[in-house]
């Protein structure tokens, strides 16, 4: 299946009247007090309860991402750095961006949206990069929107998402 989506994934809070997905099938026993969520680019997989079995997932791609201990947020990913390729020809070639590893902490991860919020130094060395790989990028309703063609899509750089416990690196592309 080819399609797009949001479910909005919330830890229970005492004060919500309204209990979220999550929670309704925990309390229903219809899952365990546990959760998985993984997007792809043309199909996703959405777990609930127990643990999936890793090698099997890995066998189809599958990227396995752990937590940091005794982080605040549920979705708090050990993040060690982000590499940025060159653009065109140049976007299977990955540089680090010299941030210290601070730049990175925390990285949370939202189910709930498509916006990305980072420190800004990081902010700041991503759209210096991006910009320098793109100038002729026309921008559209302030300083970090624009629209693209296809072909600006096919030049733009590659980002490499490097996670310190030593998984495969996550690699985005333009789309």
């Amino acid at each position: 299946q080819d399609a797009d989506g949001i479910m909005g994934l919330q830890p229970p809070r005492a004060r919500a009247r309204v209990p979220s997905v999550l929670t309704s099938l925990v309390q229903g026993e219809h899952a365990s007090n546990a959760f998985s969520l993984c997007l792809a680019d043309t199909k996703g997989l959405f777990l609930l309860g127990g643990k999936p079995d890793l090698v099997k997932m890995r066998a189809h791609g599958a990227l396995t991402l752990g937590t940091v201990g005794g982080a605040k947020a549920r979705y708090t990913l050990a993040l060690r750095e982000i590499k940025v390729s060159g653009a065109g020809a140049q976007n299977g070639t990955f540089k680090s961006l010299n941030l210290p590893p601070s730049t990175y902490a925390p990285t949370l991860v939202d189910s709930g949206t498509t916006f990305v919020y980072a420190s800004t130094p990081l902010y700041r060395a991503l759209h210096t990069h991006l910009h320098s790989q793109t100038p002729s990028l026309q921008r559209e309703g302030g300083k970090v929107c624009a629209y693209l063609s296809e072909a600006q899509k096919q030049s733009m750089p590659s980002l490499q998402f490097v996670f310190s416990n030593g998984a495969r690196p996550l690699l985005v592309r333009p789309q």
